[in-house]
């Protein structure tokens, strides 16, 4: 009986969250988040995780001195998700440095927008 308390204790006193706080909008708006990563397909982009430097590197090719959106999100505690507002600079590279970031996996989602339309890609990675 002492067991069953124990493990009643222990599981209510556990974090439960959702995937996201606008759990509910995303799943509304979910065809428009499709589109925004099916536009993707016909561009070049790059992602790399340099771990010597410790840098995200993203190079968006065609899109010079435009502004981009990354969001950087950790499954394990969300309080350590952050987002970022960038431009890219004149060769179209968007340089992040990761060196406060827990170690870990790490997904990165970067959105921007070409010609009107919104583009969009994610990417996992593991902070060493």
């Amino acid at each position: 009986m002492l067991f069953i308390l124990g493990m009643v204790y222990y599981i209510s006193r556990q974090s439960v969250e959702l995937v996201a706080d606008d759990y509910y909008e995303k799943g509304i708006n979910y065809q428009t988040e499709l589109d925004k990563f099916s536009a993707r397909e016909n561009r070049d982009f790059t992602f790399q995780y340099v771990a010597g430097k410790q840098q995200v590197l993203v190079h968006l090719n065609g899109a010079n001195n435009l502004g981009a959106k990354l969001t950087f999100y950790r499954a394990s505690d969300s309080k350590q998700d952050f987002k970022n507002e960038l431009m890219t600079d004149t060769s179209g590279n968007i340089v992040v440095s990761v060196a406060s970031m827990q170690i870990g996996l790490w997904k990165v989602t970067c959105e921007w927008s070409l010609a009107g339309k919104p583009v969009a890609f994610s990417k996992e990675f593991y902070v060493q």
